[in-house]
């Protein structure tokens, strides 16, 4: 006889602390987590206070982050942020009401990273009821997925003038011997007088978590941290923001103060020496670059072969058309289609692009797994000696490297200074002239869309892509198509007017040699003429010593035109002694 019964799976309690330590990598990586949910609640600021030396009964230490979003109600709370492992967002709010912004968290596991910082926390949270004032952000089925609620009139009353509160000790997750739905927590329904009661900002809605008993007192500690945090926190957000961007992040480590920072990508174009603009569209598989030189930069690869020349005894007979130099050299703009291998080849044979991964469809033709629009900017600079201002210098070290970035947040670890995935460094031992390297290049790169929001997948401890087909190709496609378009173009100017030492050394005087369509002339070895002449005067006195020995063999004449010819001898060895040492000051 055989019996049987119902089971399910259940999950212990202390998975949670499990979980926290496996899927948030660090410190760090888990605040970042949070300034992401701060960004998807449509929040204009995001602040994180860290003080190390705080007591309280849970520990040493504590972390309140703050924004002015869109807050919660108690279905969201509990639908959403008590729940592991689902999203409301995922479901429902892939782009946000207000800005319009892209889901960064999707994954449902913020809320461990607040386990991972610290042994306790607490929750204050006010809705921001003008959400469902404004009947154009949301429909009435979405008011009852996203609130709980259909009922807009039933909504406002409920969370007008409250604010919701509750805290979790983690500890009693990982003593309980239940499963975790036994661990119960208290939600409490308070009184919103003023904002000032509540939150640190003025608006009278928002979030504020305080984490007590910090676990990595001796990581926040850390001398180091601070600079991570300035290059890497507040580098999390793209500093090429767009002005409708409107997030900003704001530290304290301690009483040290960062702040995220703009910089004005018009502002960066004028002054970098070489840019290279891209976008692709995955509805038309056209990619588009645009690179562009800056006329200062083009004047110093022009002048340049000019000073070499000139050491090698040239001189420059043609004349400078600088208008034609900049019509063929200031921009450059092309597109082909990257839909498919072989058309990748046709208009780009440098590409290695045989690995990339296909998939055939009815007429047999291999097409590219693509990873839906992407685009972005390059800009290089020349940081020889003088020729990259001290201020400018400054700003382009804090943001040196290529960084990816999805809705202006961060994907790392793209664009750190030991990861190469644009294969800068490898390139340029193979194309000396190439402006866009690895210490002299900054940009980013945007994955911002719904499409590659599904596709371009990030690993779960948020330490870059997954690499599935469209990761893998996406990578593949950023090396060897848009870099080393960028690389290849950019270096025609240098290949142009490169100097052949070579044929510089075995040109014979007189000799014409032509560059980028700049003609030269070798000058005469004015050395070797001087040497000529001198033994031209030696040869002419020692003819005039002999025949003096018989003056009967001179007449008057004879002498003055001899006189003359060696007066002009001198003459001219002098003028040739002159040109030597100009030669030799020009050298040094």
């Amino acid at each position: 006889m055989t019996n049987s019964k119902e089971v399910n799976l259940s999950i212990d309690s202390r998975i949670i602390s499990h979980l926290g330590e496996a899927l948030i990598d660090n410190e760090k990586v888990a605040l970042l987590e949070l300034i992401k949910n701060a960004s998807d609640a449509d929040a204009n600021i995001c602040t994180v206070v860290i003080d190390t030396t705080y007591q309280s009964k849970y520990g040493q230490g504590r972390i309140v982050i703050e924004d002015d979003g869109s807050g919660m109600n108690p279905f969201i709370i509990e639908n959403g942020f008590l729940r592991i492992a689902t999203s409301i967002k995922q479901k429902y709010q892939k782009i946000s009401p207000k800005f319009n912004r892209l889901a960064q968290g999707n994954k449902g596991i913020g809320r461990l990273a607040l386990n991972q910082l610290g042994e306790y926390l607490s929750v204050a949270t006010k809705l921001d009821t003008s959400l469902i004032e404004n009947t154009g952000l949301f429909s009435n089925k979405n008011l009852k997925n996203i609130f709980g609620n259909d009922n807009r009139d039933d909504l406002y009353r409920e969370n007008a003038n409250v604010y919701y509160e509750f805290d979790i000790d983690w500890k009693r997750y990982e003593e309980s011997e239940g499963p975790v739905e036994n661990v119960t927590l208290d939600l409490y329904t308070l009184e919103y007088k003023n904002h000032n009661n509540t939150f640190s900002h003025q608006k009278n809605h928002g979030t504020r978590i305080e984490v007590l008993g910090l676990k990595g007192l001796s990581f926040w500690r850390n001398p180091k941290v601070a600079r991570e945090l300035e290059s890497d926190v507040l580098a999390f957000l793209n500093p090429y923001l767009d002005e409708k961007s409107n997030f900003r992040v704001a530290i304290d480590l301690d009483g040290q103060k960062f702040r995220s920072n703009r910089y004005d990508k018009k502002y960066i174009k004028n002054v970098c020496d070489s840019g290279f603009i891209f976008s692709f569209d995955n509805d038309t598989n056209e990619f588009r670059f645009t690179l562009f030189r800056n006329k200062k930069y083009i004047n110093r690869v022009v002048d340049k072969l000019l000073l070499e020349m000139d050491k090698y005894n040239f001189d420059l007979i043609s004349v400078i058309d600088y208008e034609s130099i900049y019509d063929k050299y200031l921009t450059v703009t092309k597109i082909f289609l990257i839909d498919q291998v072989e058309n990748i080849k046709k208009h780009f044979s440098q590409a290695k692009v045989d690995e990339m991964y296909t998939y055939t469809t009815d007429d047999s033709i291999d097409n590219i797994y693509l990873p839906g629009n992407f685009s972005g900017e390059f800009y290089g600079f020349d940081f020889g000696s003088g020729n990259t201002p001290q201020d400018v210098r400054k700003i382009i070290d804090s943001i040196i490297g290529v960084k990816l970035y999805r809705n202006n947040f961060r994907i790392f670890p793209y664009g750190d200074k030991a990861n190469e995935w644009l294969g800068m460094s490898s390139f340029n031992t193979r194309y000396k002239g190439v402006l866009f390297k690895t210490h002299t290049t900054t940009g980013y790169v945007d994955i911002n869309g719904e499409r590659n929001l599904e596709l371009l997948e990030e690993l779960t401890n948020r330490q870059g892509l997954v690499l599935n087909n469209y990761g893998s190709n996406f990578l593949t496609l950023m090396r060897e198509v848009v870099y080393k378009s960028a690389a290849i173009e950019d270096s025609k100017l240098s290949d142009d007017f490169s100097f052949s030492r070579k044929k510089a050394n075995s040109a014979q005087p007189g000799e014409m040699l032509t560059f980028a369509g700049l003609q030269f002339k070798k000058r005469p070895n004015f050395r070797e003429e001087a040497y000529k002449k001198s033994a031209k005067v030696e040869v002419g006195l020692a003819d005039i010593k002999k025949k003096i020995e018989n003056p009967n063999l001179l007449s008057a004449q004879e002498i003055e035109e001899i006189s003359i010819g060696l007066e002009k001898d001198v003459v001219d060895l002098k003028n040739d002694i002159k040109l030597i040492e100009k030669e030799f000051v020009n050298k040094e």
